[in-house]
């Protein structure tokens, strides 16, 4: 079959920096910033709804929360456009030249290749947690 080329192509995973330092140690706000989704149980609805947060690890100020049953990449994208309409532009980030990284899990909402361009395109540093190692959060 592989010579005769009725091989279907290997599935190539999406590049991904992972995080290079265990511990978190920002020098000033907006510059080490993590993002995670969690479950909560939603009684009135018998079901699990998805909270996906982002906060700052240096002020430990929560920058957005969206909250839904279903969560995608675009959900992703969105609370991303609101934090830098409401907290990266206003304190002129790019300007002050404060290299901003942000920090997540392997969730596929994360790794999703239009959610990597969409952090380049805003020169957003995106990189990854070693899977099982808590460590490496800002907590």
């Amino acid at each position: 079959m592989k010579q005769a080329l009725l091989l279907k192509d290997r599935y190539q995973k999406a590049a991904r920096e992972f995080v290079k330092y265990r511990k978190v140690l920002p020098y000033q706000p907006l510059e080490v910033l993590e993002m995670d989704i969690k479950l909560v149980w939603v009684e009135r609805d018998r079901k699990h709804a998805f909270v996906l947060t982002v906060i700052d690890t240096f002020t430990r100020v929560v920058l957005g929360r969206k909250t839904a049953f279903n969560n995608n990449q675009h959900m992703v994208k969105q609370l991303w456009d609101e934090i830098i309409e409401n907290y990266l532009q206003p304190y002129d980030c790019l300007n002050r030249k404060i290299s901003m990284e942000i920090r997540n899990d392997n969730d596929s909402r994360f790794i999703a290749a239009s959610v990597q361009a969409f952090f380049k395109e805003n020169h957003i540093c995106q990189v990854f947690t070693h899977p099982y190692t808590p460590q490496e959060n800002g907590k």
